[in-house]
């Protein structure tokens, strides 16, 4: 099988929306294009992101089989991208290495912890996207240790579903300003201030605080 990336909320509900389809394979999931797992397989799908949409209603079973999902009823397809403006004095950092509106956030204050949240994150997606292979896996069976998947829904359940989803955006798929403005419906000065506020609450999140902003 060819090496596939971990999917977003926002790519996966893309790819349903168009006719995939989400199958279980080796303790996560595998997103589809089509209704055949024999080919045009998308990418790797975290079961926290399953167990999301089926909370939702972004989910449906299939008739066939019952552990296979396409489009539930509350699936919304992201809207037609536009034309977006960058504003006045925008010196993110991001601009000159692919426009990454994070990696710009990450230059302004507080940069190192912000950026090993950042880090920490990433590599938490990662790990929960991941199929299962050799006895690492087994051990999350017995509840020892915690699965990453179970890691981020406990994180989401403490900052919240819409700030995951712009980490999943901002992180994950490295969304620009001008991309996020359009898959956020917000104008450039709400997309950075969102962005900012995503990355403060998963800093704070994982105690990654500067000391004046501490609970201590």
């Amino acid at each position: 099988m060819p090496r596939l990336r971990p999917m977003t909320d926002h790519r996966l509900g893309r790819i349903l929306g168009r006719g995939g389809m989400v199958a279980p394979v080796r303790q996560v999931y595998l997103a589809y294009r089509g209704p055949d797992t024999r080919h045009q397989a998308v990418g790797w799908v975290s079961p926290h992101l399953i167990a999301r949409r089926l909370e939702e209603g972004g989910l449906s079973r299939t008739d066939l089989y019952p552990d296979r999902f396409v489009a539930g009823p509350a699936l919304r397809l992201a809207g037609r991208p536009r034309a977006v403006q960058l504003p006045p004095g925008w010196e993110g950092a991001g601009r000159a290495s692919g426009g990454a509106l994070a990696t710009g956030l990450m230059t302004w204050r507080d940069g190192v912890r912000l950026r090993a949240a950042a880090g920490r994150f990433r590599d938490e997606f990662q790990r929960a996207s991941c199929p299962a292979a050799g006895p690492v896996r087994a051990l999350v069976q017995t509840g020892r240790p915690q699965a990453p998947s179970d890691r981020l829904a406990g994180l989401e359940a403490g900052i919240g579903t819409p700030v995951m989803r712009r980490l999943e955006d901002l992180l994950v798929d490295q969304g620009t300003l001008a991309a996020l403005c359009v898959r956020w419906s917000v104008e450039e000065a709400a997309a950075q201030a969102l962005g900012q506020a995503a990355l403060d609450a998963v800093a704070r999140a994982y105690d990654l605080l500067p000391a004046a902003d501490s609970p201590a």
